[in-house]
C-alpha cells in the first residue's frame, strides 16, 4: 500500500463542471506546527513580561510628605524597613511587627538606656526617632542598619507622629 502526502477533494459546481483540489498534508503539518512554535513563543514573551512587571519590593502605602498623620503609615515604614530584624521570632526588640507594634513602642522604656522607644510628643527624647534620624552621632543607633537611610519624607513623617502624641489610628 502506497501512502501519499496528498489529499484531493472533487466538488461538484454544476452539471458540468467538476473542481479538484489537491491539498499537500505534509504543508498543513507544517503550517500548524509553525503555528503552535508561534503561540508558544508569545505565550512565552506574554508571561516573561508579566514576570518582569512583578516585583518583590515593597511598595509605600502612603505619601509621607502629603498624608494625614496615620499609625497605618508608620506601621508601613516598619512593614518596609524594620521588620526584617525587629519580628516577634527574631531577636532584636522591639518587635515591630502589625498588631504589636504599637503596644511594644510607645511609651515604653528603652531596656539599655534611659529613652523611650516613642516617647509621645517628644521626637527627640525617642529612641526609634533618633535611631532613623541619625540624630545621635553613634553608629550604633542607626537604623535600619547596612540598609539605606530612610527619605526625609518618612524621616519628617515619624517626627509629626510623635509630635502628634503618636496616635493609634
Amino acid at each position: 500500500m502506497k501512502f501519499t502526502n496528498f489529499i484531493c477533494f472533487n466538488y461538484k459546481i454544476s452539471n458540468f463542471s467538476l473542481i479538484s483540489i489537491s491539498v499537500n498534508i505534509s504543508t498543513i503539518k507544517n503550517g500548524i506546527v509553525t503555528m503552535f512554535r508561534k503561540f508558544n513563543l508569545i505565550l512565552c514573551f506574554t508571561f516573561g513580561l508579566f514576570c518582569i512587571s512583578c516585583t518583590t519590593e515593597s511598595i509605600d502605602i502612603c505619601d509621607y510628605k502629603n498624608d494625614p498623620i496615620s499609625y497605618d503609615c508608620i506601621q508601613g515604614i516598619f512593614d518596609m524597613n524594620c521588620v526584617e530584624c525587629h519580628n516577634i521570632s527574631g531577636a532584636q526588640k522591639p518587635y515591630l511587627d502589625a498588631g504589636i507594634s504599637y503596644q511594644n513602642i510607645v511609651d515604653k522604656d528603652v531596656e539599655w538606656n534611659e529613652y523611650k522607644y516613642i516617647y509621645p510628643e517628644y521626637p527627640y527624647l525617642s529612641h526609634i526617632f533618633l535611631a532613623i534620624s541619625n540624630s545621635n552621632l553613634d553608629e550604633n543607633w542607626f537604623m535600619p542598619k547596612n540598609r539605606p537611610k530612610l527619605s526625609q519624607d518618612k524621616i519628617d513623617y515619624m517626627e509629626a507622629w510623635i509630635n502628634a502624641g503618636a496616635p493609634l489610628n
